[in-house]
């Protein structure tokens, strides 16, 4: 019965996700997927799309249990049919491969291509077996995203039993859901609480998140020089970790990646597919993580003022206006929910007046030190960030593939910066608690950048819309 559930469960994830690609792709100039792309975009998609619905059914009554993973199959089995009665143009074709000369020479080698996919495959190896065999060993995956889910599991929302609670704050009970209403959805499948089977879904995740990198490459470059870029970035030691640590960091990674991709995308094309994508990714990103709120905010601002710096028409920028307007709709229920749970804990925009004050500006240089310590262990990153700087000496500003992910790069990066100048714990602490994982959503936009020149470099200088498969 378990397994029965479980299948259902991840099939209501992907059915979600490829309704809604269905749906936007209902035009005859859509643009065309390769099949594993779309089913990586489709559980990403997904994986916000039934959080979303699990937090609005228990809303009304219906807790995370197995009647509630069986109307969620329900409800995405109805818009899967929704979706088919649309009559979509064209399905997902294979799409084309575009190859650039040093993309050639590099496949000639035969080398890149067998040493990429082993360093994945090793890694996939390594985030099964973190994922399903091994506890909660983090304490931010115990203390917050575990027990949060047990708490969904056993209680729902009864903010008595656990959201009003002082004595939990150690767990931040106001941060978001998506990633226990998921862990919870995986507990009522399997019939009890495991922490290993809490994490199941992660797996699935690192695979798509894989397929996302890959494939947005692929799309301006050879698949061998494609696949190796990817490796640099997937095999680092500190994205394998966390991929399977039981953290909402790798939701972070996701949607974030999803959520910059589609816009860059939508900024070359204007196709309302990508920006169908990105809404719906960056709506997840707030519903996974303080930070998430962060991030949107900016891709949303960034896509407003490269839209106008490239001439977008009234009506482009009213369909960024009206999606933010409906993304703030779907986000609603949360925030006014969460409105009266205790924040206990550091508030940082009070912080932010203290911003020039002497002690604080005096932490920088400690900061710098401790930025470019964490970006050069190559023990954690390997080549990554040695990679993503080279790749920087012919930066193409003009090219919304390099200078969206590098404004958001500048943007993420400033801020992080910024709140570490302005807390009140140590540059050491921040530093071993927390400073892996930013840099983790810091590495998404350097990879798109990083994608960018590389396809420069091998001599394909075409965007979307001129060539390569979207």
């Amino acid at each position: 019965m378990s397994l029965i559930l479980l299948s259902a469960y991840f099939l209501a994830i992907i059915l979600f996700g490829f309704s809604a690609l269905a749906i936007c792709e209902n035009r005859r100039d859509a643009p065309s997927w390769p099949l594993a792309e779309t089913l990586a975009v489709s559980y990403i998609l997904g994986s916000g799309m039934a959080a979303f619905a699990l937090f609005w059914l228990a809303l009304l009554g219906l807790p995370v249990s197995r009647l509630a993973i069986c109307v969620l199959l329900a409800m995405s089995v109805s818009l899967f049919v929704f979706s088919r009665r649309t009559r979509p143009a064209k399905a997902f074709p294979v799409g084309r491969r575009a190859a650039g000369a040093l993309g050639a020479k590099i496949a000639s080698a035969r080398i890149l291509l067998p040493l990429a996919l082993a360093a994945i495959s090793i890694s996939a190896g390594i985030v099964i077996l973190n994922s399903l065999f091994t506890p909660l060993w983090d304490i931010d995956s115990f203390a917050l995203w575990g027990l949060k889910s047990k708490a969904l599991y056993l209680a729902s929302l009864d903010k008595e039993s656990y959201f009003h609670r002082p004595g939990y704050g150690f767990s931040h009970l106001e941060y978001p859901l998506l990633v226990p209403f998921l862990n919870a959805g995986v507990y009522a499948c399997a019939g009890g609480i495991s922490q290993p089977m809490g994490k199941l879904l992660y797996v699935p995740l690192f695979v798509a998140i894989a397929a996302v990198f890959h494939y947005s490459a692929a799309a301006r470059m050879g698949r061998s020089s494609a696949l190796g870029l990817c490796a640099i970035l997937i095999s680092s030691p500190a994205l394998v970790q966390w991929a399977g640590a039981g953290t909402a960091d790798i939701y972070v990674l996701a949607f974030f990646s999803l959520g910059i991709l589609s816009c860059m995308r939508f900024l070359e094309t204007r196709d309302k597919t990508h920006f169908a994508i990105a809404m719906v990714s960056n709506a997840a990103l707030v519903f996974t993580k303080n930070e998430g709120l962060v991030m949107a905010l900016a891709n949303i601002v960034l896509l407003f003022a490269f839209a106008s710096a490239h001439g977008m028409s009234k009506a482009g920028k009213l369909l960024i206006a009206s999606g933010f307007s409906i993304a703030c709709v779907a986000l609603a229920p949360w925030f006014i929910w969460s409105a009266d749970i205790p924040r206990i804990h550091e508030n940082y925009p009070k912080q932010i007046a203290n911003m020039l004050n002497p002690a604080n500006l005096a932490r920088i240089p400690g900061i710098a030190s401790a930025f470019l310590s964490q970006t050069t262990d190559i023990s954690r990153w390997g080549l990554f960030w040695f990679v993503a700087a080279v790749s920087l000496a012919t930066p193409q500003w003009r090219r919304p593939s390099f200078s969206f992910p590098m404004a958001s790069f500048a943007a993420l990066g400033a801020t992080y910066f910024a709140i570490f100048v302005i807390s009140p714990w140590s540059v050491e602490y921040l530093s071993a608690s927390a400073l892996e994982r930013l840099l983790l959503h810091l590495a998404v936009p350097a990879y798109f950048m990083m994608v960018s020149l590389s396809s420069m470099h091998s001599g394909h200088r075409k965007d979307f819309q001129e060539g390569g498969a979207t």
